[in-house]
């Protein structure tokens, strides 16, 4: 789609810093090849602290957020993304929030189906200084 995401064209130091900034959660999964025994196939970053402005609805005092949610294209559809999702939706609760909010790229219909179907809903565009294209800012209530 000639989208350019920050999170699939950040360094390491990005990574690490924004990973740093919330509560990062990872699938993994076991695996002999990889040095470690597992390999990462899942990812999603809970209550990030972004250094630029972010949409006016993320900053409501109800409103928590994620970002950097991403499942490896070969596993989609096992379960993996639902399992990082609830995590994220029951930690939103677990801190007060009644809104879980995210950030994504508008032309992306097929990914805002699968948040819609998920309860998710419109609220509002944004344009992030670091993207190509404008983003949906898409919202549910807990």
């Amino acid at each position: 789609m000639g989208l350019a995401p920050l999170a699939g064209r950040q360094d390491d130091a990005t990574t690490a810093r924004r990973c740093n900034s919330g509560e990062c959660y990872v699938a993994t999964l076991k695996d002999t090849t990889h040095p470690r025994g597992e390999r990462v196939v899942g990812i999603i970053l809970f209550h990030e602290e972004e250094p630029d402005q972010g949409p006016p609805w993320f900053q409501q005092p109800h409103v928590d957020s994620f970002s950097q949610f991403a499942v490896d294209t070969n596993l989609q559809g096992r379960g993996i993304g639902q399992a990082l999702l609830d995590t994220v939706e029951r930690r939103a609760r677990e801190c007060g929030s009644t809104e879980l909010a995210l950030s994504m790229a508008d032309p992306d219909t097929a990914l805002k189906n699968f948040y819609l179907k998920r309860g998710y809903r419109f609220v509002e565009f944004w344009k992030w200084p670091y993207t190509n294209y404008t983003s949906a800012i898409l919202s549910k209530t807990l």
